[in-house]
């Protein structure tokens, strides 16, 4: 592959670098004591800088000889920029942003960093991948910023043929909004965020997204239509014979009362589509074994990797989750349908068909469906030989963004997505526009606060106690109303930028979308088995070893085990799928089927990530 040749702001010095590490195949051993080391000094220095309007001289240069851009005023300073600069952003197009160029978070952006933003917009899922992929095998010049996430290996490779350039020196040289909040998620959790990212050639090429999401890493959870159970008479399952005898119920007791046998007792969506994620199979399979699909099916016990679905236990649920399906109790276009088929036949008019799924969150559900509100949580099922899990896919930082080589003024661009860690930013990016749809609690006054909820609760006068509520211990922050994120809008980017957000921000949102009226408090979403008490069972079951980031030895590790784990993955879902639906036997296949892993590598993958598990 060839490329255009490297723009005349690439320092000699950085090349000798990069060509360095590159013919080592590993990174500096010291980067990471450099990199903390660096952003305290950068966090102390920006306390003190006050002048906004300073200009950096081209001449002013860090301790160890890193070169500022001569566009670019103080760390901290408003505006980023003392001349005009443009920056291009690749992005993946979003049916529900009406309009890149006039969106409200564009505009702050180009007021605070001083820049005119240029979009350069992909097509969005794979194809949008697929095309970005195409340009670079074409040689076709990149966007300033590529906005979103690459696998390990594939951002290595573009970094090694000089596609991508490393951040490594601006975290140490640049950084200020995300510097001060990598410290303090460094002093509350003791993680690293930089070396978290770090790449096994020792290189950063991503800059990296953050959030607590509190809840969200228990992402699989199942709801069942309380209205049902209540019209049969019939309690939360608890086990997983006791949810056959649901929905065997669902089934053959016509609980919707028309006299039709139209009832699907759990419903969900392709093998492969896990974006809803509507895999109940793999909420039922943590009665029997440690499943969790977003960590690729690793289980680590007393240190030591292995794969779920290895398992003796992996095969007892395949065989309960298959005898459902069989008895049409788990519906099989729920392995062969789309997510949108899903939520379209899950939000459908009429009688209510649907008696349960699985998903992260109930609002799944349009807010105007009869069903809003009327789903109960199930808890983690227990098993026949009694074990209870969950799918556990801890908050870890989430590769976002990175600046190409096509990039002029990369310092400016790495700043513009250090401001997007900024707090207003961070929420500007997923609520809105600050003062339409959000405001800070403690700006707001009591009357003001009573009319915004009241506003959005209908017009019903709502009383809430803001000030002593609690999420996970985190008061009340910020509130929404006017909610931005159901339907076209024009003020955000639907979370598609860097953003950090730590649990005072995630804690302490306040949604518009919660009623408060007693005929809704009353619905069982939020009475009897509810999001606290399958929490507070959730606390109990969670993995003794969770799977964290998995890291590899060298590029050539990562390339050959991501590799692995593509195929390997691939063909579970594939043998997974004919399993359930019924076009082959797990029991008459076990053997053959444990001798293909192999065949396609499962020892090696286990090896190579082992290496530094633990470490």
């Amino acid at each position: 592959m060839k490329i255009k040749s490297m723009q005349k702001w690439l320092a000699a010095t950085l090349a000798v670098v990069m060509s360095a590490s590159l013919l080592t195949g590993c990174g500096n051993t010291d980067g990471e004591t450099s990199s903390n080391e660096k952003s305290s000094e950068v966090q102390q220095s920006s306390e003190v800088q006050t002048d906004n309007s300073a200009e950096q001289s081209s001449e002013e240069t860090s301790n160890d000889g890193f070169e500022h851009d001569p566009v670019l005023n103080e760390l901290g300073a408003e505006t980023i920029c003392n001349e005009k600069v443009t920056i291009s952003i690749g992005l993946k197009t979003n049916a529900l942003v009406e309009d890149y160029d006039t969106n409200h978070y564009t505009k702050m952006l180009e007021e605070v960093g001083n820049v005119d933003i240029e979009f350069v917009l992909f097509p969005a899922g794979n194809d949008g991948q697929d095309k970005l992929q195409m340009m670079i095998a074409g040689g076709e010049e990149l966007p300033d910023i590529i906005m979103w996430g690459q696998k390990d290996a594939l951002a290595m490779s573009w970094g090694e043929e000089g596609y991508l350039i490393p951040l490594e020196d601006y975290f140490e040289n640049s950084s200020y909004y995300a510097a001060q909040g990598y410290a303090r998620v460094k002093e509350s959790t003791g993680m690293d965020i930089l070396d978290a990212v770090t790449a096994s050639d020792g290189h950063i090429w991503t800059f990296p997204s953050y959030q607590e999401t509190l809840t969200n890493p228990t992402y699989c959870r199942m709801f069942l239509y309380k209205p049902w159970l209540d019209a049969l008479d019939l309690e939360v399952p608890t086990t997983t014979e006791e949810l056959r005898e649901v929905l065997t119920a669902f089934k053959t007791m016509d609980p919707n009362g028309n006299g039709k046998a139209d009832e699907i007792p759990i419903l969900g969506c392709d093998i492969r589509a896990n974006d809803a994620g509507a895999w109940a199979w793999e909420f039922m399979m943590n009665a029997f074994t440690q499943v969790t699909s977003r960590k690729n099916f690793l289980v680590s016990t007393d240190g030591q990797l292995s794969m779920s679905y290895t398992t003796d236990e992996w095969k007892e649920g395949v065989k309960y989750i298959r005898s459902l399906v069989e008895e049409d109790l788990y519906s099989a276009m729920s392995f062969t349908q789309s997510q949108e088929m899903f939520i379209s036949i899950l939000s459908s008019s009429g009688d209510q068909v649907v008696g349960g799924f699985v998903a992260q969150s109930p609002v799944i559900m349009p807010e105007d469906h009869p069903s809003y509100g009327n789903w109960c949580y199930v808890p983690p099922l227990i098993g026949p030989e009694g074990f209870q899990s969950v799918s556990y896919n801890p908050d870890l930082p989430s590769s976002t963004a990175y600046i190409t080589s096509y990039c002029e003024h990369p310092e400016v661009a790495f700043r513009l997505m250090d401001l997007m860690c900024r707090e207003d930013f961070t929420i500007t990016s997923r609520w809105g526009k600050q003062g339409e749809n959000w405001d800070y609690i403690a700006d707001l006054d009591e009357k003001e606060i009573e009319a915004l909820a009241t506003q959005n609760n209908n017009g019903v006068p709502v009383e809430y106690d803001w000030e002593n509520a609690r999420f996970h211990g985190y008061p009340s922050y910020f509130y929404e109303y006017n909610s931005a994120w159901f339907g076209v809008q024009n003020v955000h980017w639907r979370n598609a930028a860097v953003r950090f957000r730590t649990g005072e921000v995630t804690g302490g949102f306040q949604a518009a979308i919660l009623r408060f009226d007693e005929e809704f408090l009353s619905q069982p979403m939020n009475s009897g088995y509810d999001a606290t008490d399958f929490m507070n069972d959730v606390a109990r079951v969670m993995p003794k070893e969770p799977i964290g980031k998995i890291s590899y030895a060298n590029f050539d590790a990562t390339t050959e085990a991501q590799e692995i784990q593509a195929e390997l993955n691939e063909y579970v879902y594939y043998t997974l799928n004919n399993w359930f639906v019924g076009n082959s036997d797990v029991e008459a296949d076990w053997d053959a089927y444990l001798e293909e892993l192999e065949v396609i590598g499962l020892s090696r993958y286990l090896e190579l990530a082992q290496e530094k598990w633990g470490k």
